[in-house]
């Protein structure tokens, strides 16, 4: 199993290595300026988003993260992983509880 690791490796870095140093390279204006419909744009083409999105993202990671941890505990037959299990979603739903009271879940219309 290493010795496939360090022969792919090997491979993937000498690869990469042999382009860098046999490709041609003639940068230009037109190769370097963003292209949009064959025209220059006239206006800022990126445009700001919410904040929030990122939040939820991130506490839908954390959830999604932490259902990951419950299943094992579910799967089990005994006491322990049940107890186990409940004081994790206990935990879990304290957490949830604190982020709705701190209002990170109420969307915002506002941009930032």
């Amino acid at each position: 199993m290493t010795t496939l690791v360090i022969v792919a490796l090997g491979i993937s870095l000498s690869l990469v290595f042999l382009n860098r140093i046999f490709s041609p390279t003639r940068p230009s204006l037109e190769k370097v300026s963003p292209f949009e419909c064959g025209f220059s744009s006239f206006h800022q083409t990126r445009n700001p988003f919410n904040i929030y999105y990122y939040l939820i993202g991130l506490l839908f990671l954390v959830f999604d993260l932490e259902i990951l941890l419950i299943y094992p505990f579910a799967l089990s037959t005994t006491s322990y992983g049940f107890y186990i299990f409940n004081l994790f979603l206990f935990f879990l739903t304290i957490g949830f509880i604190y982020e709705y009271g701190k209002g990170v879940l109420k969307f915002k219309n506002d941009q930032q």
